[in-house]
């Protein structure tokens, strides 16, 4: 297992992203920051609370890369405001179903990985 530094997203939150080593490949994934009065925050969302699905697909398996238009960060990141995304994630023990609206999408300085 390979972690990844953090990505900032259109939704409020960065996530951290564990990856098959030698792979592109998302092993697990959780909510590493959190906007302060964003969109995921007002819903209860919190560090550490790890991302099971988006949009109903799961997210173990899923391409990571950012350059070639991976599908993990399409979803994610440069969406435009108002979009909306459906998430489940694990929040206290508990997988909960969520749906999220893109706000301003992160300069693109911000969504690369740091």
């Amino acid at each position: 297992m390979k972690v990844k530094g953090i990505v900032e997203c259109s939704f409020g939150f960065g996530v951290s992203l564990f990856r098959q080593s030698g792979t592109m490949k998302v092993l697990r994934l959780f909510i590493a920051k959190m906007s302060k009065d964003s969109p995921a925050a007002k819903l209860g969302l919190k560090s550490g609370d790890e991302i099971l699905s988006l949009n109903g697909k799961k997210v173990r398996g899923m391409d990571s890369e950012a350059r070639q238009g991976g599908e993990l960060f399409t979803l994610l990141c440069n969406r435009p405001a108002g979009d909306t995304l459906e998430m489940e994630v694990v929040m206290q023990d508990k997988v909960q179903r969520l749906t999220l609206k893109a706000v301003q999408p992160p300069t693109p300085e911000k969504a690369r990985r740091r």
